[in-house]
């Protein structure tokens, strides 16, 4: 199981488990978010994964997911659009392997002078 959080619409945020296994994967995501997944890179560290028809489908702006995909990318990206619905973020995938990577594991030491 690998761990991503969930930015609900209601400010709320959760931490979740997500099958390793790619389709089950892809079934959980989708059902989390109540539609077919879209990937979004707002930081070279994350995956933000949204409604795919969120603003058409008339979903509720989710004020939590623009203000940090504005943060990550040093804009206000709330003031030309927002992110709709539930978001899921998870770690870089690395190559074709389903498992994610953690944002908080990678520690930077600084090397010895």
């Amino acid at each position: 199981m690998a761990s991503a959080l969930q930015l609900n619409t209601d400010l709320t945020i959760e931490t979740i488990e997500l099958p390793d296994d790619p389709a089950l994967w892809r079934r959980a995501v989708t059902t989390r978010l109540s539609g077919s997944p879209d990937r979004a890179v707002y930081h070279r560290r994350a995956l933000m994964w949204l409604h795919g028809n969120g603003a058409n489908e008339r979903m509720p702006a989710n004020l939590v997911a623009t203000a940090l995909a504005s943060a990550w990318r040093g804009l206000d990206i709330g003031a030309s659009y927002f992110l709709y619905g539930r978001v899921l973020i998870t770690g870089r995938r690395t190559g074709t392997s389903p498992r994610w990577t953690r944002i908080s594991s990678a520690r930077r030491t600084k090397s010895p002078a």
